[in-house]
């Protein structure tokens, strides 16, 4: 047959009608004949390559809890199905075998009781072996779970039960799959199942009866199991069917689906805390029924439609969960080594013995830490030693974590050390660390003991270690250093263990406090001392009946005046050469902080919190990302959006309303001199504002929404979210009759009020804007006191109520211009040009009834199309002043690597492509050399669309030879080197490119004692948008690329449409 598409172009509205034929119809289920990606004949049962990358995590454990503190995850029905279901799942966990796992044997994964069969359905595993029931039978599969030949990373596995009451010759047949492959079927002859049935997730029920919710506690896997796409049919599945969810996501349109929880429907706040995980098919909720203090389980999702594919993130912590991650904005920070071997920066007080207290006291030393996620790359890969000094083998410090993931730290005070498990955090939280030396009635009273605490005081384990001596051992010499992160080995910081150094960690704040002699005052800190630290804004000057000896770091209070003081620390650029301590600035009390190598940075003071700082702060407008936006500052001067005219706009909805936004602010999420800042206003005659929506001046307040007279509260959650400084999606609507108002943050949807109905309904033309409230008549009264400092994209409007799914379409794509009832739809943007402002065009159309939004203001917002800027600089011999080191890169996600000093070659590959955070760094020398062959693989097995960075700074490359027999100037040319610009003397060195590329993006060779500095907006135009409407009526594409031929890929099944 044939088909009419109908074109249009976007650009000067000309339209054309084309005939397809040869229209073919394909039967969607069965996609292998159609060359699917990977494709798997139904029946065949191997699972395909397919992870879910939407799931939730049940919390990890430190040790096995007491039956009623352990995490019961459960719903009850009454309505199960009775004649045939199937369960479907998929899991993940640490099996017994895995080498960081726990030490947990019988791990339960899913139990289905009823008032009849204890085990209606269960699986549970035994070592690497799995038991699954089925109306009370049973079968044993061996080598199933997690197998002892999989020892480093957990693998999802997928488990399938299918049973059927009603099948020939049988009156309750069940077949059990793994991993889409047929185990074992049986008959178990019991017929109907009840429609009584309660499910618990992730564990065993206690006990059979229905009124018990308890899980049993020697069923729940420490380590934490993970679950996606947790499916109950109300039939018995076919084998074909089986196998093809064993290799995707199940088919949210089955007919036949009873029960679907899927990574989009589960509930989280912004820590990602799961809150509960909602039934896409029916509403019901699976919900924790355990009323402990248990860590909270978590909703993971690994893609970010704005983002793109994530790590997986560590677990929300406890003072994640506090609002403890940005407390502390100004901290010192110990950088990454760019070289993970040897290279580390560290700080020592050579003085120790001066700081450390006198003979016979206690000595407690609290810090605030903050230590990086274990994705990041860099931070796991080199050892992390906190704390070191050494006298004699019975007079020493040390707190260290080896290389590698392990939150095991090793931890040692005066004649006593100890193993701590589960102690070195990951989370980029501050975390409060405490170790003390002092008398302990666990010791009985009289001897010494060492222990070390986390945050509120929940000690490790084990929990304090008694020297079993009256001596006190923790005397010291004046001069005995006391080292960060360089593990010494005499009392002097210049011997040192070679292999046990580095510390890639951000400190805020260090107490030295110092307990009684010989008396009753001289025991450890009681958990009500701890925690009134850890409540406090700062280490407090005493605690309990112990006092300060000294104070190192950075107050809250301080401004960056006093932060940078020499009361503070005594700065070079932004790198600390001395951190002073509050009490003195004699050096007796001092750090001093350097670098053990010339091209590793030296400790660097870092202000998240105010303007000036040398880091990026919650001030500054977050940068970076592939998706086209705007920025708008509202610091120092007025920036915002707006209508051409106070009545420009025509077709505000008098009736129900939809408003659909993505929006993005800095992390700490500090916004304007008022009480809020305004996302949007819309205005007319009649009210001005309309409606308007409003964010909280920290994220400590909430977002409210205008409606005509009436304000409206948004959930909490909802600032902290973007107070997270990732992309929120935003969606609110207004029922005109009801007055029901309801906002969905990233799809999920709460109901924030009701206004008088009618009320907000424009009446009359208004006027639009973007970042500003208006006030006194429309477009009148912007100023920057209410401006929202941050980006935004994608504003649509629509005349009617947007449904949950229509939401969760806008979270995974652009609104399609053909949607009924959009009236504005604020995708396509422009810069200034020729002295005329940027500005915000609607997609559907230019016209009267959709007019473009003016960028105003003494700061007017920049429009982002791709890739931001990024910066690179290779800057010779004396010539740091500039950019503060030898060698510095923005990358086009605003983040910063440096080198202060370097005789070497420097090469950095992004194998995305692009100039983004994800690259792999490494640095050699290449003085007077014709090959480096280090350097030469590098680029040799880069693949042809890696962005490859060749630096030389300070001193040149200074290559041997010449470009015709250079080795190591061939391969360079492989990313475009020219013979014109062969780096033989001490001049600055820049080359960027890609082998697949003709020619280099940059090609620079300077003068000695010169800057080669290189700015560029990489791939900015790649990224233009594409809109195929989801009827398969519509298909719009950029100016840009007309004429395209387009493969959609699906991110989350990895398969190609």
């Amino acid at each position: 047959s044939s088909v009419r598409v109908r074109l249009m172009s976007v650009a000067d509205e000309t339209e054309t009608e084309v005939w397809l034929d040869d229209f073919r119809m394909v039967h969607l289920t069965d996609l292998t004949p159609c060359g699917r990606i990977e494709a798997t004949s139904a029946g065949v049962g191997q699972s395909s390559s397919f992870k879910p990358t939407a799931y939730m995590r049940l919390p990890e454990l430190d040790s096995t809890p007491s039956t009623a503190d352990t995490p019961s995850w459960n719903m009850q029905f009454s309505d199960f199905p009775t004649s045939e279901f199937s369960v479907s799942f998929w899991v993940k966990g640490k099996g017994y075998y895995h080498s960081d796992a726990s030490t947990t044997r019988n791990v339960g994964i899913l139990h289905l009781k009823s008032s009849s069969f204890y085990n209606v359905m269960s699986v549970y595993t035994y070592y690497e072996n799995v038991y699954m029931y089925v109306m009370n039978n049973y079968n044993y599969y061996y080598t199933k779970w997690q197998p002892s030949s999989t020892t480093t990373e957990p693998t999802w596995t997928h488990f399938t039960t299918t049973y059927s009451s009603q099948a020939e010759g049988c009156s309750g047949r069940y077949v059990n799959y793994i991993n889409g492959v047929e185990q074992s079927r049986s008959c178990s002859n019991r017929g109907a199942v009840p429609a009584d049935v309660m499910l618990l997730l992730g564990g065993r029920w206690y006990s059979s009866s229905m009124s018990s919710t308890q899980a049993y506690n020697s069923y729940y896997e420490l380590s934490g199991l993970s679950f996606a796409e947790l499916a109950i049919f109300q039939k018995e599945l076919s084998a074909s069917e089986v196998a093809t969810l064993a290799s995707g996501s199940v088919n949210t349109d089955s007919k036949d689906l009873f029960v679907l929880f899927n990574g989009d429907s589960a509930i989280a706040d912004s820590s990602r805390r799961l809150m509960s995980w909602n039934d896409t098919i029916s509403g019901r909720l699976l919900e924790n029924t355990a009323t402990s203090s248990m860590p909270p389980a978590d909703a993971v999702d690994l893609f970010h439609p704005k983002e793109g594919s994530i790590s997986e993130p560590p677990r929300p912590s406890d003072a994640a969960l506090a609002d403890k991650d940005d407390r502390f904005t100004k901290y010192l920070a110990f950088q990454k080594a760019t070289n993970f071997n040897y290279n580390y920066a560290y700080c020592y007080n050579y003085y120790g013995g001066y700081m450390w207290p006198s003979y016979g006291y206690g000595a407690h030393l609290s810090v605030w830490t903050r230590f990086g996620p274990s994705s990041e790359s860099g931070r796991t890969e080199t050892y992390q030693t906190l704390f070191s000094m050494y006298e004699s083998s019975y007079r020493q410090f040390y707190v260290y974590r080896p290389s590698g993931s392990s939150s095991t730290t090793y931890f040692r005070m005066a004649d006593r050390s100890a193993t701590l498990s589960n102690f070195w955090q990951y989370d980029y939280t501050w975390h409060l660390m405490t170790f003390e030396y002092a008398k302990s009635s666990n010791c009985n009273s009289q001897y010494m003991a060492i222990r070390a605490t986390l945050d509120k005081g929940e000690t490790v384990s084990p929990t304090e270690t008694c020297s079993y001596s009256t001596y006190y051992y923790l005397s010291l010499g004046t001069y005995t250093n006391l080292v960060m992160a360089r593990y010494v080995t005499s009392t002097y910081y210049g011997s040192y263990t070679l292999n046990n150094n580095g510390l890639f960690m951000d400190v805020a704040q260090m107490v030295m406090y110092r307990g009684g002699s010989s008396s009753s005052n001289n025991y450890m800190m009681t958990t009500t001392d701890i925690a009134a630290m850890y409540d406090a804004a700062d280490l407090p000057d005493s605690v309990g009946v112990k006092t300060r000896q000294h104070r190192w770091g950075y107050l809250t209070t301080d401004d960056l005046t006093m932060a940078k003081s020499s009361r503070r620390a005594y700065l070079s650029g932004e790198f600390v050469n001395t951190w002073y301590s509050h009490i003195s600035t004699s050096g007796y009390y001092s750090f001093s902080c350097t670098t053990q190598s010339s091209y590793t940075p030296r400790p660097a003071f870092r202000d998240d919190g105010g303007a000036g700082g040398v880091a990026a702060s919650p001030n500054a407008i977050p940068v970076g990302g592939v998706f086209p936006h705007w920025s708008l500052h509202n610091l120092d001067s007025l920036s915002y959006l707006a209508s051409e005219s106070a009545d420009a706009v025509t077709n505000w909805p008098t009736g129900d309303m939809s408003v659909s936004m993505w929006i993005r602010a800095s992390k700490g999420m500090e916004q304007g001199e008022s009480t809020h800042s305004t996302i949007f206003s819309f205005a007319t005659e009649a009210a001005t504002p309309s409606v308007e929506l409003r964010m909280a001046k920290d994220k400590k307040g909430l977002m409210s929404l205008v409606v005509g007279g009436s304000t409206l509260s948004m959930p909490k959650h909802t600032t902290s979210r973007l107070a997270s400084g990732l992309w929120t999606h935003l969606v609110v609507t207004r029922a005109a009759s009801s007055g029901v108002v309801t906002a969905y943050v990233e799809r999920n949807a709460s109901v924030i009020g009701t206004v008088a109905s009618g009320s907000g309904t424009a009446t009359g033309s208004g006027c639009l804007v973007i970042g500003a409230s208006q006030s006194g008549s429309p477009c009148s009264g912007m100023a920057k006191a209410t401006g929202f400092r941050g980006n935004i994209a994608q504003f649509s409007v629509w005349s009617r109520l947007l449904n949950s799914a229509e939401v969760s379409d806008l979270w995974l794509a652009t609104p399609s211009t053909y949607q009924e009832g959009l009236v504005i739809s604020l995708n396509a943007g422009t810069r200034p040009k020729d002295g005329s402002p940027g500005t915000w065009l609607d997609a559907r159309t230019y016209t009267e009834d959709a007019p473009a939004l003016v960028a105003m203001g003494d700061s007017p917002p920049v429009w982002h199309e791709g890739s931001t800027k990024s910066l690179a600089a290779a800057c010779g011999y004396s010539t740091t002043s500039e950019y503060g080191s030898y060698a510095y890169i923005e990358t086009n996600t605003g983040g910063i690597i440096r080198q202060p000093s370097s005789y070497y070659m420097t090469v950095i590959v992004w194998e995305s492509g692009t100039m983004d955070d994800t690259y792999s760094l490494t640095s050699h020398s290449s003085y007077r050399q014709y090959s480096v062959t280090a350097i030469e693989s590098i680029i040799e097995e880069a693949s042809d669309e890696a962005l490859i960075l060749v630096m030389c700074s300070y001193n040149g490359c200074q290559l041997a030879g010449s470009s015709s027999n250079s080795q190591l100037f061939e391969k360079m040319k492989l990313i475009g080197a020219t013979n014109d610009k062969f780096p033989s003397n001490n001049g600055p060195y820049l080359l960027i490119g890609r082998k697949g590329d003709s020619s280099a993006l940059v090609n620079i060779y300077n003068s000695f004692g010169e800057c080669a500095v290189a700015e560029f907006a990489d791939l900015n135009n790649q990224y233009s948008s594409i809109t195929v409407d989801n009827n398969g009526n519509a298909t719009e594409a950029s100016a840009k690329q007309p004429g395209l031929n387009l493969a959609f890929l699906d991110e989350r099944k990895k398969s190609v449409l």
